[in-house]
């Protein structure tokens, strides 16, 4: 199984304000997740977002036939960016005082560094 909290923990010191981290599947479900103990059950978090990136595929495709690559969203509380990879997302769940240039160059990293396990492990 994938390390999340190893990899999380290298990049918590670069996002201040990082709740949660979760890596789901193009089905909606869960890979991996290291989350705040604040927020409810990953399972439904999982769908949600992978609901979320169907919609924003459907109208990427409907208005100009373009590729789902990353969605942002701000509430009074928290903020998640959630970002397609080969094959999986990655949701960044933040407190919003967190600033979207540091999410946008963390999700890089990580990105690559879950790419990177994922194919050590053959996945």
């Amino acid at each position: 199984m994938l390390d999340i909290e190893k990899i999380v923990k290298e990049i918590e010191p670069f996002i201040p304000g990082l709740l949660g981290v979760i890596i789901v599947d193009e089905y909606g479900l869960p890979i991996n997740y290291h989350l705040a103990t604040t927020i409810e059950d990953p399972i439904v978090i999982s769908g949600m977002l992978a609901s979320a990136t169907s919609l924003m595929q459907n109208i990427l495709n409907e208005i100009g036939n373009s590729n789902f690559e990353l969605l942002y969203t701000q509430g009074d509380k928290i903020s998640i960016l959630v970002g397609h990879a080969e094959g999986f997302y990655i949701g960044l769940i933040t407190t919003p005082s967190t600033k979207i240039g540091t999410i946008f160059m963390e999700y890089k990293v990580l990105k690559q560094k879950i790419k990177d396990v994922l194919q050590s492990i053959g996945g």
